[in-house]
Parts: structure tokens; sequence; C-alpha cells
């Protein structure tokens, strides 16, 4: 797997061949870093139908039952 300096060193020379042939869109190196660095997920099937919240809204309880264990600002 490449580090980020790797990536964006790969980054900087595309970005100066795609200068020379008269493509430099300012955006274009932010897009082709992003494409090379983050992840891809494929797409899922849509939102989840009204059964399925259903099913999870059972399985969640009933909300305001919960204990605060610790807090940050306490």
């Amino acid at each position: 797997m490449k580090t980020i300096n790797q990536s964006i060193s790969a980054l900087n020379s595309q970005v100066a061949r795609s200068s020379a042939t008269g493509l430099s869109d300012e955006r274009k190196p932010v897009r082709m870093l992003s494409d090379k660095v983050l992840p891809t997920y494929q797409a899922d099937n849509g939102p989840l139908t009204a059964r399925q919240m259903a099913t999870i809204r059972k399985a969640a309880g009933a909300a305001g039952n919960g204990k605060v264990l610790s807090s940050l600002f306490d």
C-alpha cells in the first residue's frame, strides 16, 4: 500500500504531465488525489424499507432508557 507521500509524489508528476497537455483544471489534482487515497465503496441497495426500519426499531428498544456511564464535561 502506498503511503500518502508516495501518492502525493505520483500526483505531482501526473499534474505536471496534465499541465503540459493543457488539462490544467485547478480541481483536477484534488480529485486525482482523492481517487488514489480515499476508500471506495460498492453501491448499496438504496434506502431501508419500512419493514427493515420496524425490525431495527424493535431490536433497539425504547429510547430514553439509557444510562450515562461517563461524560467529558463532568
